[in-house]
């Protein structure tokens, strides 16, 4: 190879590696920007409190709080722990928060979707729209579903 071909080369490869980090820091921001619109302390009309915190790991956790009481449900398919600090991920481009109510790929997985001034909300505010899903194999969790309430759409309280 000629010496001037041998430069276009390592120019082109040096170029294509600073396009994939300047893409892979986007996707971050992205990410991030994603996260940032579910921290923070959200109610139902019923009064349930979901409380989704960023975890200085970097984690997003959620906290399932219940009625008046803002007490912590006791799981009692997952040994009666409690519903705090569950793990997270996001999904549907980051309009979905999927929050794991046993461990991961099992049991109840609670579906958060924000919606920006949400139409079905009488003030048109911001809200996570809940959804609830098990897998067909853990059928035995039917009787849990009441645990978790009307899932109704939660909205924002003022901090």
């Amino acid at each position: 190879m000629t010496p001037n071909i041998e430069l276009m080369l390592s120019q082109q490869i040096t170029q294509s590696n600073s396009l994939h980090e300047i893409w892979r820091a986007r996707v971050k921001v992205g990410l991030e920007s994603s996260v940032s619109k579910f921290i923070g302390e959200w109610v139902d009309s019923e009064g349930n409190r979901l409380i989704i915190t960023k975890q200085a790991s970097g984690k997003t956790v959620v906290s399932f709080l219940r009625g008046a009481d803002s007490v912590p449900i006791t799981r009692p398919y997952y040994g009666g722990r409690p519903s705090t600090e569950m793990c997270t991920r996001l999904r549907d481009y980051g309009s979905t928060m999927e929050v794991d109510l046993w461990i991961g790929e099992k049991g109840f997985v609670l579906h958060l979707t924000y919606e920006h001034a949400y139409e079905f909300d009488k003030n048109r505010r911001d809200s996570l729209v809940p959804g609830l899903s098990r897998r067909q194999e853990d059928s035995f969790l039917e009787e849990y579903y009441h645990l978790f309430g009307s899932l109704k759409h939660y909205t924002k309280t003022e901090a």
